[in-house]
């Protein structure tokens, strides 16, 4: 080989190395930046779905708080009350679609369901 062609051969692989280095970092710097943007996604995603479970939980206790204060005790004492009490109230089957749990002082468990109510001792 004469010199002229390693020389050439040299600067060819000089030039090939930095192309080389350089699409490396490219790679790693564009990789860096897409796991940034894709934990910033998820992070407002999950952002927005806590804050609508939040503003759910507030609505419904909301709504718990206005009914426990309308809910005397005869009306406690009483199933078949306790049940036409809830069935009358406006969002409590968009509310609570598993149905309503209730316990009083002599801790007697009822479960409400729009359709049927069932009492655990």
């Amino acid at each position: 080989m004469t010199i002229k062609t390693k020389i050439t051969l040299i600067t060819l692989l000089i030039f090939l190395t930095f192309i080389f280095s350089g699409c490396r970092y490219i790679k790693s710097y564009l990789e860096k930046e897409w796991q940034q943007d894709i934990a910033t996604r998820h992070l407002s995603m999950l952002e927005k779905i806590a804050k609508d479970k939040e503003d759910d939980i507030n609505q419904r206790l909301e709504w718990v708080e206005n009914s426990a204060s309308k809910i005397d005790a005869k009306t406690l004492s009483d199933v078949n009350l306790l049940k036409q009490f809830f069935e009358n109230r406006i969002n409590s089957s968009i509310l609570f679609e598993d149905g309503i749990a209730i316990i009083d002082k002599m801790v007697l468990v009822y479960l409400i369901h729009l359709q049927f109510i069932t009492e655990l001792v």
